[in-house]
């Protein structure tokens, strides 16, 4: 079992031929035991007249 996880993600969103917001994302994920697992995740959405950062910092766990 891997204990890390990296992930990596784009998107994009397009409205009626429109460009909408582009998406880049990283995360990663740490495996506690086998049902619970620590995350921390980043985007960075870009819109067409401005940008954000979100960002998810949590304890997943499977029941």
């Amino acid at each position: 079992m891997n204990v890390t996880t990296v992930r990596l993600g784009w998107g994009l969103v397009d409205v009626d031929g429109v460009k909408a917001e582009n998406l880049l994302g990283v995360g990663a994920v740490y495996t506690l035991s086998k049902r619970t697992s620590l995350y921390a995740d980043f985007a960075h959405k870009i819109f067409p007249t401005q940008s954000a950062n979100t960002y998810g910092l949590g304890i997943a766990h499977g029941f």
